[in-house]
């Protein structure tokens, strides 16, 4: 879905660029801007639940989830550094090796920013089925008897 809502139409603009710029790094770049505005919109709607819940084990999500955003602001920072790398003349002609270096620490980042979100999810679903067994039923389960569906009073 994010791939063909937002790469897709991004790629079509940049396939337009002048051909002295490398495309791949364009559509990848601009693409990336939308998916950290995406995980910033995702840890906040994640945010009302972990501060406003009162579930089991919010200790342990509070800490992923604080966890979680100190990694989507290193991966936001990292971004920008790579983005500035690439703007700089001469770039695509130069040695790779900083750039790769940079370039592999920012997936090693969101390899662990998107593990810690599937612990945190884990957590939730745990905390939500726990608080839910622990809660009467507010409706009344109807009642059938045998003697009833009989035509019994």
């Amino acid at each position: 879905m994010f791939y063909g809502g937002v790469t897709v139409p991004v790629m079509r603009r940049e396939l337009d660029a002048p051909p002295d710029q490398p495309k791949r790094s364009q559509i990848t770049q601009r693409v990336t801007r939308w998916l950290n505005l995406a995980g910033w919109a995702a840890l906040g709607v994640v945010a009302a639940d972990v501060f406003v819940s009162t579930t089991s084990w919010q200790i342990g999500r509070r800490a992923l989830w604080l966890a979680a955003v100190s990694m989507q602001t290193g991966i936001v920072v990292l971004h920008r550094h790579l983005s500035d790398l690439m703007a700089q003349p001469g770039f695509y002609d130069s040695d790779m090796a900083t750039f790769a270096h940079w370039h592999s620490l920012y997936l090693s980042l969101s390899t662990v920013q998107w593990l810690t979100m599937l612990a945190f999810l884990g957590l939730s679903i745990a905390a939500w089925q726990r608080q839910d067994s622990q809660q009467p039923d507010s409706q009344p389960r109807p009642t059938t008897s045998l003697h009833h569906r009989a035509g019994g009073e």
